[in-house]
Order: C-alpha cells, then structure tokens, then sequence
C-alpha cells in the first residue's frame, strides 16, 4: 500500500515536471495553481473513504458479506455526488471560481478551460476511490498496483505530446483519460471479484444516477444564478447554496433508496 500512495503521488506531479519544461515561468505558475485547484474535489472527498474503509475491512474480514455490500453501494453513490458536485462546479463555473481565486489578475486566455478539463479528470479520479478501498479491503492490491505504474509511465511522454499539440490546454488531457481508463478498469474488475451478481446495478445505481444528479445540480445552481446576476461571487455562493440543499435531500431520502435496491443479491466470498 505505501508503494501504490508514493507511486499515486508522482504521478499527480509528473505532468508538472513536463510542462514546466515547456510552459515559461508566468505559465506554469498559472498552470500549478489550477491544477492545485483541481485537486480540491479529490481531497475533499477522499476523508469520505477513510472513514468507511475500516469498517468495509471488518465486515469482509468476519465474512459479513450483505452488510459489507450495503456499506460499499452507500458509501458508492455518497462519494459520487460529493465529487460529481465538486468536479461539477469547477468545470462549469471555473472563470468564476478563477476571477475570485487570482483577485482580479490577468490570466491566460486558456485557464478557465484548463481548469475545466482537470476538474473532469478529477472526477474520474473520484469515483473510482470507493473500488480502490474495497480492493484493498479484500486483500487485493495488484489490480491497483498494475495501473498506478502504467499510468507513471505513460503520463510522461502523452503530456508531452498534448502540450507540444494543443499547448496549455493540452496538459490535463492525459489526467483526465488516464483516471477514466483507471476508474472502468478498477470498477469493473474489483467488483466482478467481490459481487457475484448485479454488478451493473451498481455502475447504474450507485454512480451514474448520483454523478448526473450532482452534474445537474451544478447546472441548475448556474443557470438560476445567471438569471439574477453577473458577479462571480454571488454566483459562485447561489450555486453553492443549492447544491448543498440538493445534497442533503439526496442523502436523507434518495441513496438509502438507491443503495438498498442495488442489494437484493448475495455477494461471493473475497
């Protein structure tokens, strides 16, 4: 597990270290501080999975399988509308979250699009922390292992080709297909080992529903805003007011009745 944190860690910086090598000093500060703000939904979320880790280890431990699945599928749709919401509203409102965040300073034409594209990329990231945790859960860290090294050595040379391409919008695209190619690989593999029926169930409800919820909620908040005004601020903060009224609907009435009908199955023995 150390070798997979430490090898996760380089592999946020590595496009970083290339860009900086392409981009003059102004940019890549520009470009530092979006990906630093891309992060935020990621760190955000993660305390989410560490707290229902220790438990999902327990229960698979005393073979508790029924309870260990309906802690997995909340714990699932939990997670998904929180970075949904966060990732969200970074790629939707980032000139905003931009003009707030730089206090008025002259930014480079393509940031707010930059910071867009590794919001997205962060989104992926996101959901797929609820299957890493049940992997590592089950004893199974190889899955992981195997995909963090190939996404090291890859992130390298398609960052460099992205940037040499496209520019400064070109260095979140290897983030955001790197962590989407992780999230179906683990997602898929991880839970075909832990479940042996209704896997689909839970892509469709245990992420898919609770991701476009929050997606549309983010819309939602934005577009109400744009009706009553143009500061960033105020639009940023309705937004934020209405995504937090749809989260806690959602949690009180909507992902026990999400998570408890993905559960009518008998999960296999890790």
């Amino acid at each position: 597990m150390i070798l997979i944190s430490l090898i996760s860690t380089i592999n946020t910086q590595i496009d970083k270290l290339v860009v900086s090598g392409l981009f003059s000093v102004s940019d890549f500060g520009f470009y530092a501080a979006a990906s630093t703000l891309a992060q935020l939904p990621v760190a955000l979320t993660m305390p989410i999975a560490i707290a229902f880790y220790p438990r999902l280890t327990e229960l698979l431990a005393r073979h508790e399988l029924l309870p260990a699945r309906e802690l997995y599928a909340y714990f699932s749709g939990l997670t998904a509308m929180t970075v949904s919401l966060l990732a969200g509203g970074l790629f939707m409102l980032s000139p905003e979250i931009l003009t707030i965040w730089m206090h008025g300073q002259s930014l480079p034409p393509g940031l707010p699009t930059v910071v867009s594209l590794l919001a997205l990329g962060s989104l992926f990231y996101g959901l797929q922390i609820v299957p890493y945790y049940l992997s590592l859960a089950r004893g199974e860290a190889r899955i992981i292992l195997v995909l963090a090294i190939v996404a090291m050595l890859l992130t390298a040379p398609l960052s460099y080709i992205s940037v040499v391409r496209f520019g400064m919008v070109g260095a979140p695209l290897p983030w955001i297909l790197l962590n989407l190619i992780n999230f179906i690989a683990i997602g898929f593999v991880v839970n075909r080992r832990a479940w042996s029926t209704r896997r689909m169930q839970w892509v469709i409800q245990c992420i898919s529903l609770p991701t476009a919820l929050g997606l549309a909620t983010v819309f939602a908040g934005q577009w109400l805003a744009g009706l009553l005004t143009v500061n960033p601020y105020i639009t940023v903060a309705l937004t934020g007011v209405v995504c937090l009224i749809v989260m806690g609907v959602f949690v009180r009435a909507i992902l026990p009745a999400l998570a408890g009908r993905g559960l009518a199955s008998s999960p296999s023995l890790p």
